[in-house]
């Protein structure tokens, strides 16, 4: 059945996704922080720990690879930390394991992008565009002049970077097909609480004057909380992990062998409510953007 990879693989979404993938016979090399237990142990969010991950998979893999999915990421943490993370540590390990893809047996690489990219108003572009330049240092100036968008602004980037290299030699040319997963609140075990309980913005606020690091971490900030719990539910709920490692091991499948270059929603409908017209979309008769063309990486 083939081998995967599969960043933070030892908890949450990522643990759902292992889980299914080894119940339908493949063989999973995980990447996590070190003391989690993974065959990897490295942190993604720095460029050293990144090359050392990429390097060490290889030797594991004997250099083939027949799946990657990059699902490790962080939303209410500094922004340097969600810029450096999720977006470096999962462009950088895509373009590192893509020779390594290219030898496998239809192989397939996907990734999470949030589906805040889909509902946040106002994603500064220059902080988009100077991500797919690979500019970190200049991504990091400019959230000076926008402060509380380095999530949406790097998962929107992200999704950018998929649709514009999928199609392109590097990746589809060598049989690689490249897609996105965009989902919206899961009810994985720190969500838990702030989806449920209508109480938990005020708990978490009175306990940060105790324990600020560790109740932010699991609780988040009231402001937060409220505004998540304040999302739209078509379908009564939010989805669990095991819902979107569905859709994350039929996207490794022969089954989507022809989805190349889409980044799609599971999300209970939130997307949709929100913006019902936007897609599909007429294509615009003026010229595409230059920068519509794939760079290298």
């Amino acid at each position: 059945m083939g081998n995967v990879v599969v960043t933070g693989s030892q908890a949450g979404t990522g643990l759902a996704i292992r889980k299914q993938l080894e119940a339908s016979g493949r063989i999973v090399l995980g990447i996590d922080l070190p003391g989690k237990g993974a065959e990897v142990e490295a942190d993604l969010s720095t460029p050293d720990g990144r090359q050392e991950a990429i390097q060490n998979l290889l030797k594991q893999c004997g250099g083939v690879l027949d799946g990657l999915v990059c699902n490790v990421g962080v939303d209410h943490a500094p922004d340097s930390l969600v810029i450096s993370l999720n977006y470096f540590g999962t462009v950088d390990l895509l373009v590192g394991l893509r020779d390594a893809l290219a030898w496998g047996k239809q192989p397939a690489a996907v990734t999470s992008v949030s589906n805040s990219m889909l509902i946040t108003p106002g994603i500064p572009e220059d902080m988009v565009e100077a991500l797919l330049q690979g500019d970190e240092g200049r991504a990091l100036e400019l959230l000076k002049d926008h402060p509380g968008k380095a999530y949406a602004s790097s998962n929107l980037a992200l999704a950018r970077w998929i649709r514009r290299h999928a199609p392109s030699p590097q990746w589809a040319g060598r049989g690689i097909t490249l897609n996105g997963v965009s989902s919206g609140p899961i009810m994985t075990n720190p969500w838990k609480p702030i989806l449920d309980n209508p109480l938990a913005g005020w708990w978490a606020l009175w306990s940060s004057m105790w324990a600020p690091d560790l109740l932010r971490q699991f609780l988040g900030d009231p402001a937060f909380g409220n505004a998540v719990r304040e999302l739209p539910r078509p379908l009564g709920r939010h989805t669990t992990p095991e819902q979107v490692a569905n859709l994350f091991e039929f996207l490794l499948s022969d089954k989507a062998r022809f989805i190349v270059g889409q980044v799609i929603a599971i999300d209970g409908g939130i997307e949709a409510t929100f913006r019902p017209d936007d897609w599909p979309a007429a294509l615009p008769s003026k010229p595409a953007r230059e920068s519509s063309t794939p760079r290298s990486g």
